[in-house]
């Protein structure tokens, strides 16, 4: 599948156009080349049809989440997992004991940290499980997914302080 780089770009270009098809109302896709190409690296041992990308399932993969709150964590504490993560190896099990190991060492309870992660990374209330849907994500569009939240928080904050201040 992925054997020649002609034969690369030429699945690339047609996944982005299935999930621009699949998903014509989103804004915010992750149709990134290499993105992709994980993506596909990944599904090539997994899925049958490349049509199976599309899948409701795995929007994760595909639509970045923009409609979520931190409840649970402060940005201190996201700003330290990217940190604790940047290093990580992304394996699913790899990731369990260091999400585990976050979790204990912030005093989180360990559920509730990981509905506030698939929540920042995926916008989804149920799917897999965040160690697995990290693994398949990868570590680059993990961390960008990450930082994205603690910016959009950030600017909320500010939006919020500015009305503050003409009241």
């Amino acid at each position: 599948m992925l054997e020649s780089p002609t034969n690369t770009q030429y699945l690339v270009r047609r996944v982005q156009a299935m999930i621009k098809q699949a998903y014509p109302k989103e804004q915010n896709l992750d149709l990134d080349d290499h993105h992709i190409e994980n993506v596909l690296m990944w599904a090539a041992k997994r899925l049958t049809f490349l049509q199976d990308l599309t899948d409701s399932k795995l929007s994760f993969l595909w639509v970045r989440p923009n409609d979520f709150k931190l409840k649970y964590i402060t940005h201190e504490q996201m700003q330290s997992l990217i940190e604790h993560l940047a290093c990580a190896q992304f394996t699913k099990d790899k990731l369990n004991g260091k999400l585990k190991k976050f979790a204990d060492k912030n005093q989180l309870k360990f559920a509730t940290f990981m509905k506030t992660l698939r929540s920042v990374l995926s916008g989804l209330k149920e799917g897999p499980g965040v160690a697995e849907m990290m693994n398949i994500l990868s570590s680059e569009a993990v961390l960008q997914r990450l930082k994205s939240c603690i910016n959009k928080q950030r600017e909320q904050a500010d939006q919020k302080q500015q009305r503050n201040n003409e009241i």
